[in-house]
């Protein structure tokens, strides 16, 4: 059976757990979504600040490149939030209106605030 696995936000815990799942995504072993609230694929927080003074680039700040991981496979799904969680029924619904089903899901720890 493939596992099918929902990860909920992607900043860098989540790409670096993407990039650890992408053998079992590429051999069917499982099937996995990445659902983001940023239009953008997880980047380097750590230098936006260098981005806001030119020293360095917006592509340099990219962690994961959304459009690779869909040609491997994955689902992934950005500028959409969580809405609801229904363990129930082992899916998810969207601010967009979409549940993606699930068998285990996972979301980063949040920053300490």
């Amino acid at each position: 059976m493939t596992e099918r696995i929902v990860v909920v936000g992607f900043g860098p815990v989540a790409a670096r757990l993407v990039d650890e799942m992408l053998p079992a995504v590429r051999s069917g072993l499982a099937h996995l979504t990445v659902i983001g609230e940023e239009a953008e694929a997880a980047y380097n927080r750590v230098l936006v600040a260098d981005l806001g003074v030119g020293r360095t680039t917006a592509s340099a700040l990219a962690l994961s490149d959304a459009a690779a991981l869909i040609a491997d496979g994955v689902d992934v799904r950005l500028g959409v939030r969580v809405r609801r969680v229904d363990r129930a029924r082992q899916q998810l619904v969207l601010s967009d209106g979409t549940s993606p089903r699930t068998t285990g899901w996972f979301s980063p720890p949040a920053p300490a605030r």
